[in-house]
């Protein structure tokens, strides 16, 4: 289930290949740092980009792109084990000894309704910002300028189609959601394993962890269901009618609604104890909250994702 990863392997691993490697890329290009003087040659090799410098070569790109085309299809231990072996054989070096310092993991689903309909029900997490962009991209971001991790949801045949990458014509028109965990820096520290190399990739244990975060990130969110039409069975009263409405309405807008009515509210000094402030968000959220278990859409992408990697 890798996609992206970056890889380095230090200079005093390569020094004695380095002629060697640079003959291997395409696109070689000499760049000169003005501050320090330093040189390096960038390059690519495939669909993978490749740096060397002083300090070591840098490797970075989509394995399953650079094996199969297009990072539609997740890989898997086997597969992931492939893509390493096809980028050892062209660089003449075994990449599966490189430290890896930042990595993509992650499925695309085959849905069975527009993408956005799946992120509006996707609502807050624990400790992380949620951030959307237009009506199909989702990411849940930590604080500060140096990000550790991230996670993301979006529309990958829009993305492929922004991009001119093309679609396999079986495909096409289908609605495909991407789910991913990115990391960055301090793999083997994030994952609490001694080290993370090209090697672990093909392993086990790393796949394992990586799925069992997966799947807790996702659980961690809050849900944001679709009230059904059957909740309006019990209605009675005028009163219970109007609060239906806003619930409905509410939802309708979805989660980043709340925040940015919270945000005002901060703006405008609405509450003199500032703990009114998570308390009247908490009573939004629980208005707009049910028994989710009606919702076919949020049901299908819970089912989908926690049934991912029966196969490790």
């Amino acid at each position: 289930m890798f996609d992206k990863v970056t890889l380095f392997q230090f200079a005093d691993e390569v020094k004695k290949d380095n002629e060697n490697i640079i003959n291997q890329f395409d696109n070689a290009e000499e760049k000169v740092n003005l501050q320090t003087g330093e040189t390096s040659i960038s390059g690519n090799i495939g669909t993978m980009k490749l740096c060397l410098s002083i300090r070591g070569l840098k490797i970075r790109g989509s394995l399953p792109k650079y094996l199969y085309g297009n990072n539609i299809y997740p890989l898997d231990r086997k597969t992931t084990k492939q893509a390493l072996e096809k980028l050892s054989n062209n660089l003449h070096i075994d990449v599966t000894k490189a430290k890896v310092s930042a990595l993509e993991f992650g499925n695309t689903f085959l849905m069975s309704n527009d993408v956005k309909w799946y992120l509006i029900r996707l609502g807050n997490m624990p400790r992380y910002n949620r951030a959307s962009y237009a009506d199909d991209t989702l990411y849940y971001r930590t604080n500060g300028k140096r990000k550790s991790k991230e996670f993301c949801f979006y529309n990958k045949g829009e993305e492929m189609r922004k991009k001119n990458v093309p679609i396999p014509e079986l495909l096409e028109r289908q609605n495909l959601l991407k789910y991913e965990i990115r990391l960055y820096g301090r793999i083997a520290q994030q994952l609490r394993m001694q080290e993370v190399t090209g090697q672990t990739l093909t392993e086990y244990e790393i796949n394992k962890r990586l799925l069992e975060m997966y799947k807790e990130v996702f659980m961690s969110i809050n849900k944001v269901p679709q009230i059904p039409i059957t909740a309006m069975e019990n209605i009675t009263t005028v009163k219970g009618a109007k609060d239906y409405l806003f619930a409905y309405l509410l939802r309708q807008a979805g989660i980043d609604k709340i925040n940015d009515f919270i945000t005002n509210c901060r703006c405008a000094d609405m509450f003199k104890n500032k703990q009114e402030y998570s308390r009247l968000k908490s009573e939004l959220i629980k208005l707009t909250s049910f028994d989710g278990s009606d919702d076919e859409l949020l049901e299908e992408l819970k089912n989908d994702i926690l049934n991912t990697g029966q196969n490790l």
